[in-house]
């Protein structure tokens, strides 16, 4: 049930606390679903920000929507080991249950996150990873933040590639990822002397992050709380993680992971998804959060993260009107189709979209020479014994490599040049300016993939959503998040992949190990996978060092090798005729931008700082071949 309420300034205190603490909640819950901060943990800390923000949001509703989404998947993860699949299904299920015939519940939400390498935690059932076999904890990880990694500078741009790299990747992942967490509040209340919580040794929610003395922005400590870990009644299981979204590249940040979320953005007619502004803007909602004002409101998308920043606004956007474009098409090409036929078709051919995107435009520059060392563009064959679920250290230290990769300002209205800390969670940006925004993605360079990070989101994280000069760190949220998850040390993944063949030419033998991180870890066996991963010298035309180019690789080999319903099978279960994978092999993220914008020129290659080329001369798919 929603609540919903006008902010004044005739509510009484006891009125007023209320309102602050809903926001907040609302809020925080969403940053956490983001993954890369806390839940209401953080609520101690930011308070005193939230007049300001109230004033700016005008109204809001208890309802959070990934809290709906938890509850709703966890009441059928018993449900789906009775469900009976059908083989001859012709379109990919919503909620990925029964994509896998053999094991249903492959790819489908609330499943544990798999491991290359076994956990370690500080014990064998779940402790946070916060002494590593020492008997002093680790170092904190605003320390190693700080003290191991460097803050960008202009020596440290990205030549070649354009911001447009950074936001597919964020846009991708919110199709993939996304990490319930435990229920916490005011965890730093609970920290000791030493720098460690009580909650630590005994498998409570808190976890917070102590922060040095004498550091450059924070005090004290940083909030943080544990993720969710998978309900089970064996004893003798280590704590696992929990995906909340579908393993697959299926759109589910369009469509939602379930019928019921497809449903809320559907208008049942013509095959259309929702929308306002005569078919312009996402639909808007009062369950998801963003700094919201006169003339811009919080959008509603298939992922509950649509208003975290402008450029993925943008990107929800974009594929929202891409739908509607096929469907509007497909239904004056084929006058007798059903809403639900139209529906369906135009997903089906927006998915393949995708998929087709990141798997020959995307993926090539990120892995580089290591690409072809992985089933990622051979002749497609469907294998049911290969998982597509997602690894924990691809979610929690590989796949966030795009962290290093974000500018200190993005060109936005009149191609006006704004710092980020200043636009998380501000829908005004898109509403005011959406062709704006894909413009500047398009022109300005990226940050470099290093050990190099912009000190908006190291010192000023989701500063301007709170109290000014009270923000968050991301490295340190990130190593906090992996030590939470008991991933093992980087060189302990630097010795399993390196003894593989066809990788371990691509090691140095100059470990990429901070020379910093020396005076730091007491042993450099304990140095966070996150940190090492992101110090390595990136292979031959990629952005990425061997140890994350492997993670990603087995990752994205098994995402499309246990799909079903991959765009290219090509046997007597194929998604299109030949003809219309032909057509879908014509698609390109330029022509999309072009189809669904004012933009008239774009790169060919979307991702680089090419010259521009007049979108007549991009070509695209011909959705005449799906007339019958």
């Amino acid at each position: 049930m929603l609540y919903k309420r006008a902010y004044c300034t005739g509510l009484h205190s006891e009125e007023q606390i209320l309102v602050k603490e809903t926001v907040m909640k609302m809020l925080l819950t969403t940053l956490c679903f983001a993954g890369i901060i806390v839940s209401a943990s953080g609520f101690r800390h930011v308070q005193k920000g939230i007049p300001e923000m109230v004033e700016a949001m005008k109204t809001f509703s208890e309802g959070n929507k990934s809290d709906v989404i938890f509850m709703r998947e966890k009441a059928r993860v018993s449900e789906r080991i009775a469900r009976h699949c059908d083989e001859k299904l012709k379109y990919r299920p919503l909620d990925g249950v029964c994509n896998n015939l053999e094991n249903p519940h492959w790819g489908a939400p609330l499943q544990a996150f798999r491991r290359i390498l076994d956990p370690k935690y500080d014990d064998d059932l779940g402790r946070p990873r916060l002494f590593g076999g020492n008997t002093e904890p680790l170092p904190s990880a605003r320390a190693v933040s700080v003290g191991c990694l460097n803050l960008d500078s202009k020596s440290t741009k990205d030549r070649v590639f354009n911001q447009m790299m950074m936001q597919w990747g964020q846009f991708l992942d919110h199709d993939l990822t996304a990490t319930p967490e435990t229920e916490a509040e005011s965890c730093c209340s609970g920290m000791s002397a030493n720098g460690v919580h009580s909650d630590s040794l005994s498998n409570g929610p808190c976890f917070p992050i102590p922060i040095p003395a004498g550091d450059r922005q924070f005090k004290n400590c940083m909030e943080f709380s544990r993720s969710r870990p998978l309900e089970t009644t064996s004893e003798s299981c280590h704590r696992e993680q929990l995906n909340l979204l579908t393993a697959y590249i299926d759109g589910s940040n369009v469509y939602g992971g379930s019928k019921e979320e497809a449903d809320k953005l559907r208008t049942f007619r013509s095959g259309q998804l929702a929308s306002t502004m005569n078919g312009q803007r996402l639909p808007i909602t009062n369950q998801t959060t963003c700094l919201k004002g006169p003339g811009h409101s919080c959008f509603d998308a298939g992922d509950v993260r649509v208003n975290e920043f402008p450029g993925l606004t943008s990107m929800h956007t974009l594929w929202m009107r891409e739908h509607n474009r096929i469907a509007k098409q497909l239904s004056s090409i084929n006058r007798k189709w059903n809403d639900e036929k139209l529906f369906q078709e135009a997903r089906q051919i927006v998915i393949a979209s995708m998929q087709h995107i990141t798997y020959t435009a995307w993926l090539p520059h990120v892995l580089g020479e290591m690409y072809n060392l992985f089933d990622l563009s051979r002749k497609y064959q469907y294998n049911s014994s290969v998982n597509p679920g997602i690894f924990n250290s691809f979610a929690t230290a590989a796949f966030r490599f795009g962290h290093s990769m974000l500018a200190s300002d993005y060109a936005v209205k009149g191609n006006r040049k704004v710092e980020i800390r200043k636009m998380f969670f501000d829908t005004s940006f898109v509403t005011k300016g959406y062709d704006d925004v894909l413009r500047g993605l398009m022109k300005w360079e990226n940050q470099g993939t290093d050990r190099a990070f912009t000190q908006d989101i190291v010192d000023h994280l989701f500063e301007n959503t709170v109290e000014s000069g009270v923000g968050f760190d991301l490295v340190s949220l990130n190593i906090q998040r992996g030590r939470d998850h008991g991933l093992p040390p980087y060189l302990d993944f630097v010795n399993h992949i390196s003894k593989i063949p066809s990788m371990k030419k691509l090691f140095s033998e100059d470990l990429a190990v901070p020379r910093s991180a020396l005076n730091l870890y007491n042993c450099i066996n304990d140095v966070d996978l996150f940190v090492g991963g992101i110090s390595e010298k990136s292979v031959k035309r990629g952005l990425l060092g061997p140890t994350f180019g492997f993670i990603l690789g087995k990752q994205f080999e098994s995402i499309r090798l246990g799909d079903r319903f991959w765009y290219e099978r090509a046997d007597k279960d194929r998604i299109f005729t030949p003809v219309q994978l032909a057509q879908i092999r014509r698609t390109s993220l330029a022509r999309v931008i072009c189809d669904n914008s004012n933009i008239h020129a774009v790169p060919r290659d979307v991702f680089k700082r090419t010259r521009h080329t007049h979108c007549r001369h991009v070509p695209g798919i011909h959705l005449a071949k799906w007339r019958g």
